[in-house]
């Protein structure tokens, strides 16, 4: 096992218990030794999400670093969007999705019903965030999602739900 190896080891083991400030200095140690790390970028955004100093662009830019680096792996993506849900940028979150379900469509019933869920509690968290956007804009998004996460167009969940 290499240095690096090592050091991505120790960092994990410190973001795994709580320990972000200690995991994002180890990642930065990571990225130090190895600039073209996209595991060291992506671990020091998620552990940087713990530490209060770091800014919401500082985290988005670590994690468009990692997804820069490695672009083709969708769980970056997923998790960069999950920190856009969490933090109320829609349009981000969406684009990350979409970005993950094209890596890996086998997984899209489980993105979109992720999206779905947080799409709508983001935006109803966050309502300042969601210019020219209303409650019933943002419900309308989730429920398209969701629709795509059941393989469902909305003639066929009118028909269902119309049924009794």
């Amino acid at each position: 096992m290499s240095d690096t190896e090592k050091m991505i080891v120790k960092a994990k083991e410190h973001l795994n218990n709580g320990e972000f400030e200690k995991a994002a200095k180890m990642f930065d140690k990571v990225i130090k030794a190895e600039p073209a790390s996209s595991v060291g970028y992506f671990g020091k955004a998620e552990a940087s999400i713990g530490v209060t100093k770091f800014s919401m662009v500082e985290v988005a830019q670590l994690y468009k670093k990692a997804i820069e680096l490695e672009p083709d792996n969708p769980f970056y993506y997923k998790s960069y969007g999950d920190f856009c849900l969490d933090n109320g940028l829609l349009t981000q979150a969406e684009e990350a999705y979409t970005s993950a379900i094209k890596l890996d469509p086998e997984g899209a019933r489980f993105y979109y019903s992720d999206l779905a869920i947080g799409y709508y509690n983001s935006g109803m968290l966050f309502p300042e965030r969601q210019l020219n956007m209303t409650e019933d804009d943002i419900a309308r998004k989730a429920l398209h999602y969701s629709l795509k996460a059941l393989d469902m167009d909305e003639k066929r969940a009118m028909d269902i739900l119309s049924k009794k």
